[in-house]
């Protein structure tokens, strides 16, 4: 998903709590239901863009569409793992410490 620069965090929680209500509205009439939305990634690196993991990317743009700030677009496509990762451990703690700080 394409975001604006800065908002990935929100994006992505906002995402996060759609999919989950729409998988408990479906869950409700269809108990063999499963969540469309498997995962959702964001990397301080890659500014703009937040990555999510789904079998349905028509249900993500459902799901987006309808009103998550920040939202500029869909982006489809396959990520191809690389041998090594390029984000570093130091990055990613400060991140995630920076996080734990501002939510406190």
């Amino acid at each position: 998903m394409k975001t604006t620069l800065g908002s990935e965090l929100s994006v992505a929680i906002d995402l996060e709590n759609r999919a989950i209500r729409d998988y408990e509205d479906r869950a409700a009439t269809n108990p063999l239901a499963t969540s469309e939305v498997i995962s959702i990634m964001f990397s301080p690196e890659v500014k703009g863009y937040v990555f999510v993991e789904t079998m349905h990317p028509d249900r993500v743009f459902y799901l987006a569409r309808g009103g998550i700030k920040n939202y500029k677009g869909m982006v489809e496509g396959e990520i191809r793992q690389r041998r090594y990762c390029t984000t570093s451990r130091r990055s990613l703690l400060y991140r995630a410490s920076s996080l734990e700080h501002s939510s406190s």
